[in-house]
């Protein structure tokens, strides 16, 4: 009893309200239904205990996930644990679900089983915990990099697909898990349901700021112009000159498109990276960042297995919507489908 008044006190009290996404968050929710039995059990077994994922591994000596992002440790009265991230960014837990559903028809079974729930009043994606040593302080960065290294061809070029016709640009070793068995785990899918154009063997063009109707209809016949990007580099002769020039140009060339704080958080990313430029293409009525310096690197997909390539060329906008859920848009659909032509390109 003394667990479960804690649970309920830390979900009300610390997950935020929601906005204008309470309407179709409560209709997924209603959509939801099971169709194995842990997805079941995830859906609808009693919950005793909950706690913020960061503190959790901290106390047990693992990397603190949940930095960035709000995440639960929530664990049932078997014994049995998972990962609740409460929505707030209007589609990260549907991002979350459809990369689940899309590994689960591409029979990969690189997600863990993720449904959507209501826990303390708040809807958020339910993840299966993946018990494990490869998030621990032990293992580090340093080990976690290695352990990828190491990981077969096979395994690395399945989760290169995966990760490249799910929409997960965030390629990095901290996205995914290696279990005591050695298996391997894609998590942390939420920007699956990002706008973007992407090449197998590079970095993605992920849209980022406000959208210019006019510009929009002007360009909506005609295919992303890849090779018309534009590269901005930050010059001066100290920290505090360059600064200010990456400022001004990045606002003199990107300024339409993005806030104020959308171009602060560009130069900020640009200086922790040593001051890496910065490359965009606008077209469609709105600017596309080219997304860099993961350490994963980019897809480099080797090859595409004949029964994955199968099931790629049985795809077409029906059978997404089938396996997408209902919040995707059209564009989100023209895109992936790039991607499923881009796949079927390397056979």
């Amino acid at each position: 009893m003394r667990a479960f008044i804690f649970f309920t006190a830390l979900t009300l009290s610390t997950v935020g309200a929601y906005t204008d996404s309470e309407h179709w968050c409560q209709r997924a929710l209603k959509a939801e239904s099971a169709k194995t039995p842990t997805e079941a059990f995830l859906l609808s077994a009693k919950i005793v205990n909950i706690r913020p994922l960061k503190e959790a591994h901290i106390e047990d000596g693992k990397f603190p996930s949940g930095t960035t992002t709000e995440l639960y440790l929530i664990e049932y009265e078997n014994g049995m644990k998972a990962v609740f991230k409460p929505e707030k960014y209007l589609w990260s837990s549907l991002g979350e679900i459809a990369s689940y559903n899309i590994s689960k028809w591409f029979g990969m079974d690189l997600v863990p089983t993720t449904v959507l729930r209501e826990i303390g009043g708040k809807i958020g994606s339910v993840q299966l915990y993946i018990e494990n040593d490869y998030m621990s302080d032990e293992v580090g960065w340093g080990g976690r990099r290695d352990i990828y290294n190491n990981l077969d061809h096979e395994t690395k070029n399945l989760l290169a697909i995966f990760h490249y016709f799910s929409g997960n640009w965030d390629r990095h070793y901290e996205n995914i898990i290696v279990d005591f068995e050695g298996r391997v785990w894609a998590i942390d899918n939420e920007i699956a349901m990002s706008e973007l154009y992407w090449k197998p063997d590079d970095f993605p063009f992920v849209q980022k700021g406000r959208v210019i109707e006019e510009e929009k209809l002007a360009e909506k016949r005609s295919s992303f112009p890849f090779d018309s990007s534009v590269t901005l580099k930050p010059e001066g002769t100290n920290e505090e000159n360059i600064e200010v020039n990456f400022r001004d140009l990045l606002s003199s060339h990107l300024g339409r498109y993005l806030s104020a704080e959308r171009i602060e958080d560009r130069i900020q990313w640009s200086k922790n990276k040593n001051w890496s430029p910065i490359e965009y293409v606008i077209w469609n009525g709105t600017s596309w960042l080219k997304r860099t310096q993961k350490s994963m690197g980019p897809p480099n997909i080797v090859h595409l297995p004949r029964a994955i390539a199968k099931k790629i060329e049985a795809l077409n906008y029906d059978k997404l919507r089938e396996i997408l859920p209902a919040r995707f848009t059209d564009e989100q659909i023209e895109q992936i489908l790039f991607r499923r032509h881009s796949l079927l390109e390397l056979q």
